[in-house]
């Protein structure tokens, strides 16, 4: 449902789908992956959410989502592993 609803542009869809791909949800069969939580708070944040933008921000900084390389990967992380509660939670159910 919140695929379709992306599609047509709808930032809260776009906000959920990213922090579902972020965490991933065995129950519903989504499999962790961050490139495409990326891509969905990239999409939100060009709506200028500020989660999303927040949440780009520290996936960036953790050099989660990016390509080996691309953005600040080799850094150390900034969010200690396991503590990813540094993330804002886009508060749809």
């Amino acid at each position: 449902m919140y695929e379709r609803l992306q599609a047509t542009g709808d930032l809260e869809a776009a906000e959920v789908l990213g922090e579902t791909y972020f965490h991933g949800d065995p129950a519903a069969g989504v499999e962790q992956d961050h490139v495409r939580a990326r891509h969905m708070f990239e999409i939100a944040a060009r709506q200028e959410s500020p989660g999303a933008l927040h949440n780009l921000a520290m996936m960036h900084l953790n050099g989660m989502g990016w390509e080996e390389g691309i953005g600040l990967g080799d850094a150390p992380p900034v969010v200690a592993q396991g503590q990813d509660d540094q993330f804002i939670d886009g508060g749809a159910e």
